[in-house]
């Protein structure tokens, strides 16, 4: 009888140790599972408004080096560099004109109006460079200036206002998801916590272990650097990038995240950068501008002067030479 009951007890022992088993697994699955699912849904939240503010950045810096290049028509006196200044600017528009249709599928919902902003004014842009083409072919130095400064001028304004605006919105979609990923690392780590209990009586210490090392301790820590860079401090270190799983894809999207937030904070530096050269030259030119208007206002004032003389019977006045 002993022997039956001690091989009865058995059978119960493992029958309980294999329900154990298969709901700690059962549980563990799930949060796998919901793991996978998360790490899915975070790359796409990520990666996209990422590629979207590169190609913005892309845009902007375009844009930037078009009108650069519009003010360089005006002040350039030698006509031989005008089809070089052209061709460079026809090169920067073909560039900002891939970079937005690189980035029309990404656009939806509040996207929407900055984007066509940036496309019409961009085409809009690229007319009012043939104007001022043409008009500085022929010379009409004071036709140009007012063709720049009241009509291009303000194109190329809205246009970078846009680009901030569609920055600003995507950023803030970048933030919702690291707000997102939170939560759900949480939920798959307490979910995982809960598999660990469950299984604590044979399997508690190891199910735990492995749950903190292996998933939810790296989930929480790529969270915390989403955070960070979100915050804006990019010389937050990403973990995880070499592992082969949804975590090391998770890693990956955010490294891409990190590395185009520096880039845009490069473009951003160089565009302040040809915004003060543009001034300068700016400067430059108004000077210039303002000698050649001095001299034609003494030009005329000598002929006046000459045609006075003539009139009143001096004939032997002569213009002076200078």
């Amino acid at each position: 009888m002993s022997v039956i009951s001690n091989l009865r007890l058995s059978a119960k022992v493992m029958l309980i140790v294999v329900m154990l088993l298969s709901l700690t697994a059962g549980m563990t699955a799930f949060a796998v599972i919901k793991a996978n699912q998360m790490a899915a849904a975070t790359t796409h939240l990520v990666e996209d408004p990422v590629k979207g503010n590169s190609l913005a950045a892309r845009v902007d810096s375009a844009f930037t080096h078009m009108h650069q290049i519009a003010y360089e028509t005006v002040v350039e006196t030698d006509d031989g560099q005008l089809p070089e200044l052209q061709k460079e600017f026809d090169a920067q528009a073909a560039l900002a004109r891939a970079a937005l249709k690189e980035m029309k599928p990404l656009i939806e919902g509040e996207h929407v109006a900055p984007y066509k902003v940036m496309t019409d004014n961009l085409e809009t842009y690229v007319t009012l460079n043939k104007e001022l083409q043409e008009q500085r072919m022929i010379h009409l130095l004071f036709d140009c200036e007012s063709t720049l400064q009241d009509r291009m001028t303000p194109v190329f304004d809205q246009a970078a206002a846009a680009i901030t605006l569609l920055n600003s919105q995507q950023q803030k979609d970048i933030d919702q998801s690291a707000v997102d990923a939170a939560k759900d690392s949480q939920a798959v780590f307490w979910w995982l916590i809960g598999a660990g209990g469950t299984g604590a009586l044979l399997l508690g210490a190891l199910s735990i272990y492995i749950s903190r090392k292996e998933i939810a301790g790296p989930i929480v820590g790529m969270t915390q650097a989403m955070e960070k860079l979100a915050g804006g401090d990019l010389t937050t270190h990403v973990s995880g990038k070499e592992r082969r799983d949804e975590i090391g894809a998770m890693a990956r999207a955010v490294q891409v995240f990190k590395e185009n937030g520096l880039a845009l904070t490069t473009a951003e530096a160089e565009k302040v950068r040809m915004e003060a050269q543009g001034a300068e030259e700016r400067q430059r030119a108004e000077a210039e501008r303002a000698a050649l208007a001095e001299e034609q206002a003494h030009v005329v004032e000598s002929v006046a002067e000459g045609l006075s003389r003539l009139s009143d019977g001096d004939l032997l006045y002569r213009l002076p030479d200078d």
